[in-house]
């Protein structure tokens, strides 16, 4: 099992070195290519990130800038627009921060809709129990949270 150590290890460089330290690091909304499996010592061959899902968008999608400051309305057209498993997965994150940024009323709704249900519905759809067009990412999470501290733009 992995320490707590090598979760945070695994997770910096999504959420900025700042945290560590309790300093706020901004954070570039970036979709990062997927990263190789890192092992810990008890288990080589394990992985700390066990989502990372082919995130490469085709030719014409948004930008991450532009994905970041989208409404959440925007997200369907986009979805049909561009259908492949890559694009999907490339697309849901920023559907997921914008969803929480427009319907997180207040601190602690967007505390449960940023890190609570991102993390139960991601492991639900690595088991399998949810179904979903992306594939469970930490990416889809990392943006969750991004959303909680967005400013709604109504």
């Amino acid at each position: 099992m992995a320490s707590l150590a090598d979760l945070w290890g695994a997770l910096s460089p999504y959420f900025g070195q700042g945290m560590a330290t309790g300093g706020a690091t901004p954070v570039s909304p970036v979709v990062q290519p997927p990263q190789p499996a890192q092992a810990n010592a008890h288990n080589p061959s394990s992985s700390i990130i066990p989502w990372t899902p082919d995130m490469t968008p085709s030719q014409g999608a948004p930008t991450p800038d532009q994905l970041a400051k989208m409404p959440f309305g925007a997200f369907s057209q986009l979805r049909d627009q561009f259908p492949s498993q890559s694009d999907q997965n490339y697309l849901a994150p920023y559907e997921h921060r914008a969803y929480v940024r427009e319907y997180g009323s207040n601190p602690l709704e967007k505390a449960i809709l940023g890190v609570a249900l991102p993390a139960g519905y991601n492991v639900g759809k690595s088991a399998g129990l949810i179904g979903g067009r992306s594939q469970p990412s930490l990416e889809e999470w990392r943006q969750s949270i991004l959303g909680a501290f967005d400013t709604p733009s109504n």
